[in-house]
């Protein structure tokens, strides 16, 4: 299995999967049994043809029904093993596959939030009878301006 990951802004990467014929095997097995017991073929009870002939006469569409299962199955795996933290639920972006082929796939999806700077304003306040005389905010951490003035209701 081939993994590229592509940065397509500061937040949001898209992974790019390859995956060869052989290694889709046991997820199209997993998906042949539970498709067998919904299937009729006529000269057999429901449930019951052989695998070979339901792979003949059904393998293509179980298989391509199966492929978003799948994608979403070794996407995991990937996210997993390259300890990757996405940010909700990535989105398929493209998918081709050719029956007996490689199975190339791409997700994309934000991994981490860009944080914004906020800086908090404190006013300290000082009032005589009631009356607001003086306002300190500070302008920098570091430094203090003091503004003063009088209200009276």
């Amino acid at each position: 299995m081939e993994v590229s990951i592509t940065d397509i802004t500061d937040v949001e990467k898209e992974i790019s999967i390859n995956v060869p014929a052989a290694e889709l095997v046991p997820h199209f097995d997993k998906a042949y049994a539970e498709y067998i017991p919904k299937i009729e073929i006529k000269g057999f009870r429901k449930g019951k043809a052989p695998l070979d002939m339901i792979k003949k006469i059904h393998g293509e569409a179980i298989e391509y029904d199966s492929l978003s299962t799948v994608a979403s199955n070794i996407y995991r795996e990937v996210v997993e093993q390259r300890n990757i933290k996405p940010i909700g639920e990535p989105a398929l972006v493209d998918m081709n596959y050719k029956r007996g082929e490689t199975f190339v796939f791409k997700v994309a999806g934000v991994t981490k939030v860009g944080f914004i700077s906020i800086t908090f304003a404190f006013l300290l306040l000082k009032l005589e009878d009631n009356s607001l005389v003086r306002v300190t905010t500070p302008d920098k951490p570091t430094s203090k301006r003091q503004s003063e003035f009088s209200m009276r209701p």
